[in-house]
């Protein structure tokens, strides 16, 4: 850009008395005087206003500038004179070509545009962005030409940028030049370039070069080949036009094996387990890779001793192709914990996370006791993110550790509606808050209104009663709720309390939980209100209708080791639980109910950004019948005088009914005058199916019972033919009785066994989808177990966390042995979709 300087009759002496800026239309004219660098007051000199100019031209404001210099009127001075003339803006950005991108993602990568000053440098600078982010969709022979336009005035341009996208490029083929004898197949995939395949796109980045050589140098020294490296890369044209081939020239050198391990300079760890540790053997193939592996492991022994400034150092000694291994080992001074700093709570006590913590000031520095002080902060549940940084003292091997929380909205206060498989539309109010002022405290507080649950709950825990690790609950509620399947409507009401305590065992992440349990209990079988202007008789099967006192003490050993409350990738949680009701606690019911529950979850492959966690459950149950002065089934018939009455006049008796399809004479257990009376007990038998209770995805609520345990429920229903006369008399009359069949799937099973598989994975925060196997069944004995027994199913659904309402829940199961109501046995299949909306308990 030009640049004019004129003066006369000006020397060094002279000092500058003003400086006047003119031409400037945008640019202030202060700080054109501060980029200028000469102000009132300074010495002149020629050397200083060419240096001013640069420093101007430096803004990137001007295309021109000009400076003249004139005595003033006071001997001495100098009136400097800065004009300038501005390079236009940017007063609109338009593209042209576009169809990968739209208007708004470009607009992203460039950051603002509109307003800044219209010269080369943008342009390039817009080039650059747009090039890259289409290089890295595999747009790499895109071509990206910004110019400006006129725009609405002579100081605004538009600029225009014309894309020619071109073809998406694709890697079909990745060849090694060089290789002899190493394994071309697993240099290939320690690359993060791919190519095209089954769930391969292989997008051609051409900025992954640098990475992938030092992958690819790295494998080399797994497999042996410690001097190799990469000699130079090339890309050439593939198959097709959007087609290439990664052309990787390498040099192998020779490969080496291991001569001699040896520790030296260990004192505090005994020699005997560093061995134990290394990774590597003499006559190994050499594994660079394996060696520092057996330093990690090393370093994590020596970790928990709280030496964490030690140096191991593994030296080579190559010969030919043998290379002798010496880990030489600086131990120094063990490190202590000096202060433990917590940061970022707001709402949370400080003390409610100290007290989680298995480490204190003062202790010996031990890995194992950071992790487990994360998981267990974790476990709390108040905190979006955890994050733990340390800090060297001066003058000292001791550390400071600093946890920084991320508080999550833990409260409700709410009032809408809620919509689950098993309980339809339900309306409710809560309170509740996991973290009550703060001090780690729960309480609940509900009602719930709808068609199949009237509930009202209060529920209280105190994690640390007394200042303790001891926990405290209390439980108090009064619940209807109505359970529907296919074959069996059940009203089960319930009004009690319960007290819980808990404390932990020195077992790490392990707690032992005891409580009990006072309710009394109503089960009502609603298939039973026949409503019909006749006389009607239901028969066959009946549930006792009477309230019964239940009392019930229960102890839970539990296990909690994950790294997350909502979506652990690691660890597992372990529950064991034994039941007693009635006997020598008293009460109407008796039975023991005996539970196992784990869940262990694995880190899995990582699928292109997507981190799937395999999660196993294992689940067992069993009820126990001591202290039962009989057994759960009945073992004789009710008879119903009624109905037999109707058997001796003869009036209405059928000679046969349609049992399971087949035409068989009446004789017991089928006669309709007979029934079987159950107990209220037989409703805490396992019934599988559904997600509630005892769950079983790809099943309908409480579908999967012992196949033995069909009963039959016969509706008579009588009928009075009246024949009247003129006058309205009664002259004659007769009954006539209609029979309705109705198979009945009830009770569950005394023994339960059950396997789930989930494969989880996030694919938008907070949105995880899973997909997941389900195996499950119940029988009456031990001895009935047959693994053709087991009901099996498989599926996908989705989780989602959303503040206020809760973890919303999608599965989409297909069963593979559902039940078949017309030949009653499990030979069907089909979808079951589960579902549930709001904080359903």
């Amino acid at each position: 850009a030009p640049a004019h300087a004129q003066s006369q009759g000006l020397a060094a002496a002279d000092t500058i008395a003003s400086v006047t800026v003119i031409g400037n239309k945008t640019v202030d004219a202060e700080l054109i005087r501060r980029g200028f660098g000469l102000p009132v007051g300074s010495r002149y000199s020629t050397d200083g206003v060419r240096q001013g100019i640069r420093r101007l031209y430096d803004l990137g404001f001007f295309n021109d500038i000009s400076v003249e210099g004139n005595p003033t009127e006071t001997p001495g001075g100098v009136a400097i004179t800065l004009r300038v003339f501005e390079n236009p803006r940017v007063g609109a950005v338009e593209f042209g070509g576009i169809d990968h991108f739209n208007r708004k993602k470009l607009l992203g990568f460039t950051g603002p545009i509109v307003g800044r000053m219209a010269d080369d440098r943008l342009l390039a600078e817009t080039e650059r962005h747009i090039r890259r982010a289409y290089a890295k969709d595999g747009y790499t022979r895109a071509v990206i030409a910004p110019r400006y336009l006129p725009g609405d005035s002579e100081f605004r341009r538009i600029l225009y940028v014309d894309v020619q996208e071109g073809p998406k490029m694709r890697v079909e083929k990745i060849e090694f030049v060089g290789a002899r004898q190493i394994n071309t197949s697993k240099l290939q995939g320690a690359m993060e370039q791919g190519t095209t395949g089954f769930l391969r796109k292989g997008i051609y980045k051409p900025e992954l070069a640098t990475e992938d050589e030092k992958l690819i140098t790295a494998e080399m020294a797994k497999q042996g080949f410690r001097d190799g490296k990469v000699l130079s890369r090339e890309v050439v044209e593939g198959s097709s036009h959007d087609r290439l081939v990664l052309k990787i020239e390498i040099d192998e050198g020779p490969r080496y094996y291991v001569g001699s391990v040896k520790w030296e300079g260990n004192e505090i760890i005994p020699a005997p387990l560093l061995y134990s540790l290394t990774q590597t053997e003499s006559g190994a193939v050499f594994n660079q890779e394996k060696i520092d592996e057996t330093r990690q492991k090393a370093y994590e022994v020596y970790a928990e001793r709280g030496h964490i400034y030690l140096n191991i150092r593994p030296d080579f000694a190559a010969q030919d192709s043998t290379v002798d291994i010496t880990f030489r080992v600086i131990e120094g001074e063990p490190s202590r914990i000096h202060d433990i700093i917590i940061a970022g709570n707001t709402r949370t006590k400080e003390r409610v996370i100290r007290r989680q913590l298995a480490i204190r000031p003062g202790d010996l520095f031990r890995q194992s006791a950071l992790v487990r002080s994360n998981r267990e902060l974790q476990q709390l549940g108040f905190f979006a993110d955890l994050g733990l940084d340390t800090r060297p003292v001066p003058n000292s091997n001791d550390i400071d550790l600093v946890f920084n929380v991320k508080e999550r909205q833990v409260g409700t206060a709410s009032a809408g509606a809620g919509l689950s498989s098993s309980a339809g539309l339900t309306g409710f109010m809560e309170l509740g808050h996991n973290n009550l002022f703060g001090n780690g405290q729960s309480l609940q507080l509900r009602m719930e209104r709808g068609g199949r649950r009237n509930n009202a709950e209060v529920s209280f825990t105190e994690p640390w009663f007394m200042g303790t690790p001891t926990t405290v609950g209390v439980d108090l509620f009064s619940t209807n709720r109505i359970f529907r399947s296919s074959t069996l409507d059940l009203e089960i009401k319930r009004a009690g309390g319960a007290i819980r305590v808990g404390r932990p065992l020195p077992l790490a992440y392990t707690r032992l939980f005891a409580s009990y349990r006072l309710e009394s209990q109503s089960i009502v079988d609603e298939s039973l209100d026949i409503e019909s202007s006749d006389r009607a008789f239901v028969t066959g099967f009946r549930l006792n209708r009477e309230d019964a006192l239940t009392s019930s003490f229960a102890l839970r050993l539990s296990r909690n080791s994950s790294d997350h409350a909502l979506y652990p990738t690691a660890g597992s949680v372990t529950s064991l639980r034994g039941e007693i009701t009635g006997g020598p606690l008293g009460g109407d019911q008796v039975l023991q109910k005996y539970e196992f529950d784990h869940k262990h979850y694995f880190k899995t492959i990582d699928l292109q950004g997507w981190k799937p966690v395999l999660m196993f459950r294992p689940r067992v149950g069993a009820i126990g019948g001591a202290f039962r002065d009989k057994g759960f089934f009945p073992d004789s018939f009710v008879i119903d005088e009624d109905v037999a009455k109707l058997y001796e006049t003869g009036s209405g008796v059928v000679d046969s009914l349609e049992i399971f399809g087949s035409k068989i004479p009446i004789e017991l257990p089928v006669v309709p005058s007979h029934y079987l009376e159950y107990v209220p007990e037989t409703n805490e038998l396992f019934r599988l199916g559904g997600i509630n209770f005892d769950p079983l995805r790809g099943y309908d609520d409480f579908e999967i019972i012992p196949p033995s345990n069909r009963n039959v429920r016969f509706d008579l229903f009588e009928t009075v033919n009246v024949t009247t006369d003129s006058t309205g008399a009664v002259t004659d009359s007769s009954s006539t009785f209609n029979s309705v069949q109705q198979n009945v799937y009830f009770p569950g099973g005394r023994y339960m066994l059950a396997f789930s598989t989930e494969w989880q994975f996030p694919i938008a925060d907070p949105l995880h989808a899973l997909l997941f196997m389900d195996v499950g069944g119940t029988w009456n004995e031990v001895k009935d177990f047959r693994w053709s027994d087991l009901r099996r199913s498989a599926g996908m659904g989705f989780r989602m966390e959303v503040p206020l309402i809760g973890l919303l829940g999608l599965d989409f199961g297909y069963g593979f042995d559902r039940l078949n109501e017309t030949t009653g046995r499990y030979d069907g299949e089909g979808w079951q979709t589960h579902f549930q909306f709001g904080r359903i308990f």
